[in-house]
């Protein structure tokens, strides 16, 4: 369906609202962003923001969603695969987070802030895809252990260690994607060859 100029029109003021939150967030952190801030920022007034956001709490997870639809626009996935695609999935993924800007960075604090988010379903949805992905490869592991391997395979691809090692430790997105990559490649092929972290009979 073709889009009118008013649709357009809405969806740019939108996204326009949506940048200006971002970059408030970025730079002046959660606990100081106020809607007259982001409406001064983006050159609206607060009556023409609440034509597009409530409140406080529904501009965030839009926010936070934004950086989702991006991903997915740019040719990202939010779901993983098999493990032995994790290593050739993280530089792409990596990347296309790079590129968002402020999107994706606030989108990270929103998510660290938020216990709702750390628990939201499309995390979830993501870890049983891992763990699946882990008891494929080695069916022989029990549920709690295929649970702990996912959630070190979820950890290790996440936006926290992207932001530890881009933001904090100053690694380029380019290095610190090929040093995550090349980390599951060792993972998956060490599980792949029977070698684990559960070396007894006890811990299996």
């Amino acid at each position: 369906m073709k889009e009118t100029l008013r649709d357009k029109q809405k969806r740019v003021g939108r996204d326009l609202i949506l940048q200006a939150a971002a970059d408030e967030v970025v730079e002046g952190g959660l606990e100081t962003l106020s809607l007259q801030g982001v409406a001064n920022r983006a050159g609206v007034s607060k009556r023409t923001l609440y034509n597009y956001f409530d409140s406080r709490e529904t501009l965030l997870a839009e926010l936070r969603r934004k950086s989702d639809d991006l991903t997915l626009e740019m040719g990202g996935t939010l779901t993983p695969g098999s493990l032995d695609t994790m290593s050739t999935m993280i530089p792409s993924l990596w990347r296309i987070w790079h590129a968002q800007g402020t999107i994706h960075q606030a989108a990270m604090k929103i998510e660290a802030a938020s216990s709702e988010v750390r628990d939201s379903t499309d995390r979830k949805r993501r870890r049983a895809a891992l763990e699946l992905a882990v008891l494929n490869l080695r069916p022989d592991l029990d549920t709690r252990q295929s649970e702990e391997l996912a959630a070190l395979v979820h950890s290790l691809a996440g936006a926290s260690v992207y932001r530890r090692l881009t933001e904090i430790d100053g690694f380029s997105v380019d290095a610190a994607a090929n040093l995550v990559a090349w980390t599951l490649a060792i993972l998956h092929n060490a599980l792949a060859n029977g070698d684990d972290p559960y070396t007894s009979k006890e811990q299996r």
